[in-house]
């Protein structure tokens, strides 16, 4: 069951009104919050209705239904830069085998090909059964630069992120964008924070950041 608890508690932002504060701030602080809170939700909704938009109606209605979005992706929304990829979690664990036959049997055609983007420039198939296509056993690329993370459930999943500006998140459907102050902190000012009983990040992975002018909280 998909929540908004975690690690790091988050907060909702839907419409214009609807923020929950995990403890009381001062009354400026929560306006500013606020506001960004809803120009970010706003973005996320514009880019990943656009990515969406070139799938088929049928899968694209299904992601809709069945995933949340999260990840660097929501950062990189807010500083206009550019997305390397859109991760989509599935909500529920039980959706994720029957969704993955799906995607692979009925839409194989939406899935991405090593070649088509410079994010797998240099690496070769490791999927004999699908060839060229962008498949591991953690995700399914489609095209659009959709990654569907084929991992487990996001509830679970989130636990182990390693950064906490990563672990905001957007529900497709209900149009409800989760991010805490200090989630918005760390995207704003473009602050690495380890996410408490989060993974290791690898020094590849620290290392992008840094290159992106990303510094240490």
């Amino acid at each position: 069951m998909l929540t908004n608890t975690g690690v790091v508690q988050s907060a909702s932002v839907s419409g214009k009104s609807n923020i929950t504060m995990s403890s009381p701030v001062n009354p400026r602080m929560y306006d500013a919050f606020e506001k960004k809170g809803l120009v970010l939700k706003a973005l996320v909704r514009e880019k990943i209705s656009e990515a969406l938009s070139g799938l088929p109606s049928t899968l694209h209605r299904m992601l809709k239904v069945q995933c949340i979005l999260s990840g660097s992706s929501i950062s990189s929304i807010y500083h206009n830069e550019t997305i390397n990829d859109f991760d989509l979690w599935f909500k529920e664990k039980t959706m994720i085998e029957g969704s993955k036959g799906y995607v692979l049997h009925q839409h194989e055609h939406s899935i991405m090909e090593y070649g088509e983007t410079d994010a797998y420039a240099g690496l070769e198939p490791n999927n004999e059964k699908y060839n060229a296509k962008v498949i591991t056993n953690n995700a399914i690329t489609l095209k659009g630069k959709i990654q569907l993370i084929t991992l487990g459930e996001y509830d679970q999943q989130r636990k182990y992120f390693d950064f906490v500006h990563c672990m905001p998140f957007y529900d497709i459907e209900k149009d409800i964008f989760y991010i805490s102050p200090e989630q918005m902190e760390c995207i704003s000012e473009k602050k690495l924070k380890m996410n408490p009983g989060g993974r290791t990040p690898t020094e590849w992975r620290i290392s992008k950041f840094l290159r992106r002018d990303w510094g240490w909280y």
